[in-house]
């Protein structure tokens, strides 16, 4: 939920997304959760589910995070790749920027899981990438 919220005002930011986006993300989302905090102040439930997100303050909040980077992961690889080879990104550029994103992954272990299973299918599909000829 929080990322789409969030996302309406701030705009997603993909884990391939340029350095420019990257950099601006955390002050996008700030202010994008500021705004939403005042004009839904009527419903402050919302604001603070996003922050118990964030803050990965609770059991579901910890769940919702790492599944938000599963899914992502999922439906890269069910396009076979072809969004990585439309952006020209490399199998070494996509090990590189998921670093961060693994990490963020495994903020709750049984997601964990499952996001290692899909993560190592890209090991065995080199044609889902771009070729540096």
């Amino acid at each position: 939920m929080r990322d789409i919220i969030v996302e309406v005002y701030a705009d997603d930011t993909s884990t391939f997304a340029a350095h420019e986006a990257l950099d601006s993300k955390t002050e996008r989302e700030e202010a994008a959760l500021k705004r939403i905090a005042k004009e839904f102040a009527h419903f402050p439930w919302i604001a603070q589910t996003i922050e118990e997100y964030e803050n990965r303050d609770t059991d579901e909040a910890k769940f919702v995070y790492a599944l938000d980077k599963y899914i992502v992961l999922t439906y890269r690889y069910i396009d076979e790749g072809k969004s990585f080879r439309e952006s020209q990104l490399t199998f070494e550029t996509f090990s590189k920027k998921l670093e961060a994103h693994r990490k963020k992954a495994h903020s709750h272990p049984e997601i964990a899981k499952y996001y290692e299973e899909v993560r190592d299918l890209f090991d065995s599909h080199p044609e889902f990438f771009h070729v540096d000829a």
